[in-house]
């Protein structure tokens, strides 16, 4: 399959909200084939649609493959989402991802030296400048400036440290996590039910604005290889 099919193939996947396996793609030779192939999968009875899991799942692959650029056969339930992206950029590719799913994605950790390196440090700080105000002031001014100073110094460091949260948090290690994650705290909608018009319509508009081909060329009959150069 070239990279117009794979986009293409992506496209649908997106814009129906359903996945499209490797062996069903490559049987689709013409338009017809692909209409048809979509028709069959969105009048399937919901309860043969996939679980949750599942329809979050190929949500999230579509995501990572468009959104960060991993290969489609790289994105399975048990891969490592610290293989998939590495810890240069991955707050910017973690909001993206949020932004392209539309759900909030389980927060970054900071990593775990990191958590014991901001509680030293806020206690030594805490404890220099609760020197300082013990012997410049009195008890009872002590006593109520110390524990606010070392708070709002605690919320200083932690919002200093929050760039370099790349760390997942526990049970989000892999996809199939993060997967499980996004549907516990976020639910999801059933797919909606689409005509046999609409769907030839959006397939006609795809191929026509997305892919640059002529009205007139996409037909049911259309091989898309060989007759409509996405190869």
């Amino acid at each position: 399959m070239g990279l117009d099919n794979v986009e293409l193939i992506l496209k649908v996947e997106q814009v129906f909200d359903f996945q499209i396996t490797d062996e069903e793609a490559f049987a689709v030779v013409t338009v017809g084939d692909l209409r048809d192939l979509i028709t069959r999968k969105v009048e399937k009875p919901v309860e043969h649609q996939g679980c949750p899991s599942q329809i979050m799942f190929h949500r999230l692959r579509r995501a990572l493959v468009s959104v960060c650029q991993i290969a489609r056969s790289a994105v399975r339930p048990s891969a490592s989402m610290a293989d998939l992206i590495p810890t240069a950029g991955r707050r910017r590719s973690w909001e993206n991802l949020s932004q392209h799913l539309r759900v909030k994605l389980p927060s970054l950790a900071h990593p775990e030296w990191m958590v014991w390196l901001l509680g030293l440090s806020a206690l030594v700080i805490a404890a220099t400048l609760g020197s300082s105000l013990y012997y410049s002031s009195s008890t009872s001014t002590f006593v109520y400036q110390a524990p606010a100073s070392w708070f709002f110094l605690t919320l200083f460091l932690s919002h200093l440290a929050r760039r370099y949260a790349t760390d997942y948090v526990a049970g989000c290690e892999t996809v199939g996590g993060v997967c499980k994650a996004l549907v516990r705290d976020s639910g999801i909608s059933q797919p909606r039910s689409w005509s046999k018009n609409e769907i030839w319509t959006i397939l006609v508009s795809t191929f026509e604005i997305d892919r640059g081909c002529s009205k007139e060329e996409i037909k049911p009959e259309a091989r898309i290889v060989q007759e409509l150069g996405l190869e």
